[in-house]
């Protein structure tokens, strides 16, 4: 007997063998040519979608070019700058600004109005000629009104679409972020315009442009509109970072490249079909596909009769063997555990059944659902065994229990036993009469299961507490003002803007509460790479992880420091290297009795009086200091060096006023150059 075993184990092992080398080696082919395939694809669509973004920055970053030389033009023109800082002004010159303003609209092809917000007056001036200027409380159009006086919460890169007399258009606002009464400029743009601009670089209907809410802009055609609203929940899904890619399916070859414009936060989409980029390929592919699935049906197939020819009756062989030279007491054990893993079993497709509405017998309605994250089923069959009728089984997270019969002041009771009992959570339901009505609940209660976490201190919940979960998700746009309070190194006013959020997106279903969370903290990531070529390490899954509530809240706040204090590093970082570039043009130019902030300013295209305060932000001088202090430095060289007359060097440094001279040198030097020459000789001396 035990030789004929042994012969049927040798046929068996070489028979195995072999099917698992051939195997083997069907699957390292298929692997290598399902590789080298993906490979080629990837880089010939990896270089297709690379010209595709720099098309995308190119035209992006020309449209707003236009908008925003226009917009300086008009900004800094002299009757304009009166009509946005003039506490008073006369007819003549409110006259002049309007006429000036409307000459700027009127020139510029792309434009249907502009409008200006005077801060000190409380006044907003149009170049609409069917409107009349007027106060901020009386302005026609009162989302204009809103934009200018709350301009410090907008980028000027970030544009709303509206539809007005002229048809539809997107207004820009336009002001000084560090000086707060010198007035806004808001600048209403042309849509079609601006969309055939952004939509220009695509040559046929393929392309789409869709706004961050999901909704198209502009498309090439109908259908891909269509298309592109369809798979823009994929894209911001799926995509860890905003950054430019390609979705691909490989079972159609349709694909979706896209990229997020950088000055709008839009997304730029195409169309395309893989088998149109590599269309050789993609049929050698398939070829080789095909061949490779029927060798594995074939291997398959022999290796299903290897099994049941040989290996089945051979291992029922065995375990005879084996259990007829085993003890009475192990055999009973080995008994015991197969009709108790058979118990189980049973007991599990029950459980299944029931959910599924398929269960074979009568069931005893209503039934009372509790989830909990105990695994002694035993235990618990034994606690509730007591005093009613259940069926208890193992689950995903711990155990599953019905309770047949059991009204919903009996499953609360239950459940607030089996936690001081074995110091768990319990989740139950309301009884149901019906196998459609348990399985909602069973739905509802891992729902519940999933948002635990904003209910730290309650180890029972009942199934009603989802009613509280009901208020539509965010948008967006919701987190808008937090992204600008952090970009503005307002603090105190993110953390204010998240306390709204969290407020509402706590109250969400769990799906809505996931996806707001992970957007918000891609988009302070995003936002973080601005500022610091270090990552945020915020990770985007932080809601399926905690367990409590305050450690999304504490997680936040922290990446609101981090963002800030990067904020201020890089803006500081900014203006010293403004404030040296004005140093160096200062020591090439000291000697022009000429030389002034106004032309500093003018020659930097920026105000002077803003140049100045960032200058001194800096430095901690001013620049008409910083000038008078080259000019001594040098007059002190001069006087060291050589023997021309105090005048003479005073008119070298570029003082043309002697007098003048005398003062600044003395109130930097804390001495005439008369005697500061006199000491340097009799040190010498």
């Amino acid at each position: 007997m035990n030789r004929k075993l042994n012969s049927i184990k040798n046929i068996l092992r070489r028979r195995w063998m072999a099917v698992l080398i051939a195997v083997a080696v069907v699957l390292f082919i298929f692997l290598m040519l399902f590789t080298s395939f993906e490979k080629i694809t990837i880089q010939a669509l990896s270089q297709l979608n690379g010209e595709f973004v720099k098309q995308v920055d190119t035209i992006s970053a020309t449209s707003l070019d236009m908008i925003w030389n226009s917009a300086m033009q008009i900004y800094y023109s002299s009757s304009v700058r009166i009509l946005r800082t003039s506490k008073e002004m006369t007819n003549a010159q409110r006259t002049l600004g309007l006429r000036d303003l409307g000459n700027f609209v009127s020139s510029c092809t792309f434009l249907t109005n502009a409008m200006i917000y005077n801060p000190t007056m409380d006044y907003i001036f149009t170049s609409d000629s069917d409107h009349p200027s007027a106060p901020v409380d009386k302005f026609y159009d009162s989302t204009a009104a809103s934009l200018l006086t709350n301009a410090d919460t907008r980028s000027f890169s970030v544009s709303e679409k509206k539809v007005g007399r002229n048809g539809e258009y997107y207004s820009f606002v336009f002001y000084e972020a560090n000086e707060p009464s010198s007035g806004v400029l808001l600048l209403n743009v042309r849509a079609k315009w601006y969309e055939s601009q952004l939509l220009g670089i695509s040559s046929g209907d393929s392309c789409a442009i869709l706004d961050a809410s999901g909704k198209a802009l502009a498309v090439g055609s109908h259908e891909v509109g269509q298309a592109a609203e369809e798979i823009w929940p994929t894209i911001i899904e799926t995509c860890e970072e905003d950054t430019p890619g390609f979705i691909l399916d490989q079972r159609t070859a349709q694909g979706w490249m896209y990229c997020k414009l950088k000055n709008s936060g839009w997304l730029y989409l195409r169309s395309f079909n893989a088998n149109t980029i590599v269309p050789s390929l993609t049929k050698m592919q398939n070829i080789v596909f095909i061949i490779l699935t029927a060798v594995c049906g074939v291997l398959i197939l022999g290796a299903a009769y290897t099994f049941i020819n040989l290996y089945t009756p051979f291992n029922a062989v065995r375990q005879a063997l084996i259990n007829a030279g085993e003890t009475a007491g192990e055999v009973s054990q080995q008994v015991d555990d197969l009709l108790e893993r058979q118990r189980e079993q049973r007991l599990l497709r029950q459980f299944k059944l029931i959910l599924e509405g398929k269960a074979q017998t009568a069931v005893p309605y209503p039934i009372s659902l509790i989830l909990t994250d105990c695994a002694q089923v035993q235990e618990i069959r034994d606690k509730i065994g007591q005093s009613m009728e259940q069926l208890a089984v193992n689950s995903d997270f711990g155990s599953a229990i019905l309770l047949f019969g059991a009204s919903e002041e009996e499953t609360k009771q239950l459940c607030e036993e089996m936690v001081q009992a074995f110091s768990c959570h319990c989740f139950y339901g309301a009884p149901r009469t019906n196998a459609q009505e348990l399985v909602q609940c069973r739905e509802n209660l891992n729902e519940l299961w999933q948002m635990r976490f904003l209910y730290v201190g309650r180890d029972v919940l009942p199934e009603s507490t989802l009613n509280n979960h009901n208020v539509p998700g965010f948008q967006s746009k919701d987190c808008a003002a937090l992204l600008a309070a952090l970009r503005n190194g307002q603090l105190e006013e993110a953390r204010l803007c998240w306390q709204n959020i969290f407020s509402i997106i706590q109250r969400c279903r769990f799906a809505d509460l996931r996806f707001s969370v992970r957007y918000l903290i891609k988009s302070l990531n995003n936002l973080y790479k601005e500022f610091s070529t270090e990552p945020l390490n915020l990770s985007p899954d932080i809601i399926d992880t905690i367990e409590n509530v305050n450690q999304v809240t504490a997680a936040m706040d922290a990446a609101f420091v981090r963002i800030v204090d990067a904020e201020e590093k890089e803006r500081m970082k900014r203006l010293d290297q403004m404030a040296q570039q004005i140093i160096e043009y200062i020591e090439m130019q000291y000697a022009d009795n000429l030389l002034s902030v106004q032309e500093i300013a003018d020659k930097m295209g920026m105000n002077a009086v803003y140049l100045g305060r960032l200058f001194k932000k800096s430095t901690g001088i001013s620049i008409s200091e910083a000038i008078n202090r080259q000019r001594v430095e040098n007059a002190k060289r001069l006087l060291r060096e050589t023997k021309d007359s105090i005048e003479e060097i005073a008119r070298q440094v570029g003082f043309d006023n002697v007098k003048y001279f005398f003062v600044v040198f003395k109130n930097i030097v804390n001495s005439t150059p008369k005697k500061y020459r006199d000491d340097i000789k009799e040190q010498l001396v």
